[in-house]
């Protein structure tokens, strides 16, 4: 019913991060290239950096693991759609331990928790890569917030600790996003243990959405449904 029309594709380096901008309509594809490899992705309003994806009020409505139909929701006092997951060729399937793929729940790694895990001051990290990704749009460090953590599987133990395990993600999956509003994406090729033990590359592909005439774009996502905010949270 839809054509994605391509417009621009990207390579992410292995352990590197990359920022790109998404017009509003658009779709991005994230793809695991050469393997299994977790994205660390910040999410910018390009009109208003200051507007940026917030992971506990996406986790409060979407839960703790996305796929397609979730919504990557914006900070207060904004609180609105940045982007719509269209689709996603991993799911939500649990492991035995409960790890589940797409967390929200953990932040991104830094440059310190490294030093406090292993002693080593420098470990490649995405805090960093994020940082160096964004700094050509006149960002820094602190503008660098909590990610949507594409293709990390994890999950909360009996002891109340969240846990990670490789991904599920194999060579060729992927996850395209719509874009609700003009953005700027910022993805970084997480270079710690949680990506498995091979770091690799990653893959952007950004398309136009060509509707067929007399199409609405309504119409278009239609199959697209969006989770329910929880039971308690709804009126």
């Amino acid at each position: 019913m839809v054509e994605l029309k391509q417009v621009h594709q990207l390579i992410i380096p292995k352990a590197r991060g990359r920022a790109f901008e998404v017009k509003k309509g658009q779709v991005f594809r994230l793809t695991c290239i050469d393997g299994p490899q977790v994205a660390d992705m910040d999410v910018f309003n390009r009109k208003d950096f200051k507007e940026a994806f917030s992971s506990s009020f996406t986790r409060s409505v979407m839960g703790s693991h996305l796929t397609t139909g979730a919504q990557l929701l914006s900070d207060a006092p904004h609180f609105r759609p940045l982007m719509t997951i269209v689709a996603d060729t991993v799911g939500l399937k649990p492991s035995r331990r409960g790890a589940v793929s797409h967390d929200v729940m953990l932040g991104r790694c830094n440059r310190k928790l490294h030093e406090w895990f292993t002693g080593n001051k420098r470990h490649p990290n995405c805090q960093d890569n994020l940082a160096r990704a964004i700094k050509p749009y006149g960002m820094e460090q602190h503008d660098v917030h909590d990610p949507f953590n594409v293709f990390m599987r994890t999950g909360l133990g009996k002891d109340g600790r969240f846990f990670y395990e490789d991904p599920l993600a194999k060579q060729g999956d992927y996850v395209e996003f719509r874009a609700d509003v003009d953005c700027l994406v910022a993805i970084s090729a997480c270079p710690g243990k949680s990506s498995g033990p091979v770091p690799n590359r990653l893959g952007v592909e950004i398309f136009d959405v060509v509707r067929p005439r007399g199409v609405k774009e309504s119409e278009v996502w239609a199959h697209i449904k969006t989770p329910e905010p929880p039971r308690g949270m709804r009126k």
